[in-house]
């Protein structure tokens, strides 16, 4: 009987799906209507961050409560391991580390600018701040990025004092103009910014970031001013496509990954995506008339 129910919970697709139907490549397996039972426990977990990160505490303890006493757990994401470790505050906790190291490298992006400039030399100095305070150097750098598109926005409150007066006091009047700010400030930051983003892992998750910038999403949740982007988000990635911190590859693969993201999770917010589009079709056809020419 306990096999029959065990095969039977294989085939069972959750409630919480409300009414879709999982992708065919993914297997569901759902332990409730057995829980309890002397079911087969599970050697090793595997849980994809597009899924953990929709469990709650409870959820992410019964998953491991599957697990034999000596089976394996593997997360793809940190941060979803420590709030099933430690529990809901962890996340929060995260958030306010994360705006914390957010305001550090702002700081010292502030600091490099209005003086000689050495790309190489800001690129250690960031890397020494990343491996002082725990954070790694494809995180700071994809901060970077965000902040060198803040230069061309109002200040944001609580920066201290002695700092360079970068800001303007009034964001820019048309799309135009501010990306036309943006070219300008990546004369001078965007090699810095090309030393940092060198692989394609690193510029998608800097292209996170742009998003998070321009929906006030963390770190950047009190950023009002990043909306800006908002409405330019396909223009804002060329000017950075054309300035060397984006590839091709980089900007075709994060509007992949967020296509499937969004498949998996209708209520995600898709409007920077949509606003991308326009970009990131125009260099997938682009790459595709190159291979077409060179089968040629």
């Amino acid at each position: 009987m306990v096999k029959r129910l065990y095969n039977q919970a294989l085939l069972t697709v959750p409630d919480s799906l409300k009414g879709r139907a999982p992708p065919l490549n993914v297997l569901v397996v759902d332990y409730s209507s057995i829980y309890g039972t002397d079911c087969p426990a599970v050697d090793t977990l595997l849980l994809q961050e597009d899924l953990g990160r929709l469990l709650a505490w409870e959820d992410l303890q019964q998953f491991l409560g599957r697990l034999r006493r000596d089976g394996t757990a593997i997360f793809y994401s940190l941060r979803t391991l420590r709030r099933a470790a430690l529990g809901p505050g962890a996340e929060e906790a995260e958030d306010k580390a994360e705006c914390e190291y957010q305001r550090d490298v702002e700081v010292a992006i502030l600091g490099m600018q209005g003086k000689s400039r050495d790309s190489e030399a800001e690129a250690a100095a960031l890397k020494k701040l990343a491996e002082s305070l725990g954070r790694s150097f494809a995180e700071t750098g994809a901060l970077a990025t965000a902040c060198v598109m803040s230069l061309v926005l109002p200040a944001p409150s609580g920066l201290p004092d002695g700092l360079p007066k970068v800001h303007p006091s009034e964001p820019a009047g048309t799309d135009k103009d501010l990306l036309a700010q943006l070219a300008k400030q990546l004369e001078t930051n965007g090699e810095m910014l090309e030393m940092m983003l060198k692989k394609r892992a690193d510029q998608i998750l800097a292209i996170n970031k742009i998003e998070a910038l321009a929906l006030s999403a963390s770190p950047f949740v009190k950023r009002t001013g990043g909306v800006r982007y908002l409405g330019a988000a396909a223009k804002t990635l060329q000017v950075l496509y054309d300035a060397d911190v984006l590839s091709e590859e980089a900007v075709i693969a994060w509007g992949q990954q967020k296509q499937a993201a969004l498949s998996l999770d209708p209520d995600m917010d898709a409007r920077f995506f949509e606003k991308a589009k326009p970009f990131i079709s125009w260099l997938e056809e682009a790459s595709s008339s190159e291979e077409e020419s060179d089968e040629e």
